[in-house]
């Protein structure tokens, strides 16, 4: 979710990153007490790490890893960092001088398929393209 209201703020992307290494900091948190307190968890681990078994087996195994990390019950504190991001965050979109709309043509990446030139006066006005053999003109 947070990528989306980064697309429409760009200031967000530079918050991000901080954001994420504290995510990052409590799935390493999960992470260490499945294997202290969970066996099952531990014997998925040996296996993502063995390198003699097959790539789809070491691709299921290392899903099933993933999936167990982060759908851990495991509470966490939110350290003051993380609190203090998130505040921010929470600040700025509360923030009635804030715009949080944004133009279309922002949000959708689009690859030009002619490079187009144009002119005009007070008069008429005209443009050609040679990649798609199209010229216009208008009096």
């Amino acid at each position: 979710m947070l990528v989306f209201i980064a697309s429409t703020a760009p200031w967000v992307k530079f918050l991000l990153s901080h954001v994420y290494t504290s995510i990052t900091a409590a799935i390493d948190n999960n992470t260490s007490h499945l294997a202290r307190t969970n066996t099952q968890f531990r014997t998925i681990l040996k296996e993502a790490c063995d390198t003699t078994v097959s790539t789809r087996v070491s691709t299921f195994v290392q899903s099933n890893t993933a999936i167990t990390v982060h759908s851990s019950p495991h509470k966490h504190w939110i350290n003051k960092t993380l609190h203090d991001e998130l505040h921010i965050l929470l600040t700025a979109l509360e923030s009635p001088h804030l715009s949080v709309h944004t133009p279309i043509e922002h949000l959708v990446h689009r690859d030009p398929s002619a490079i187009t030139w144009s002119n005009s006066c007070l008069y008429a006005a005209g443009g050609f393209s040679t990649a798609i053999t199209f010229c216009w003109y208008i009096e």
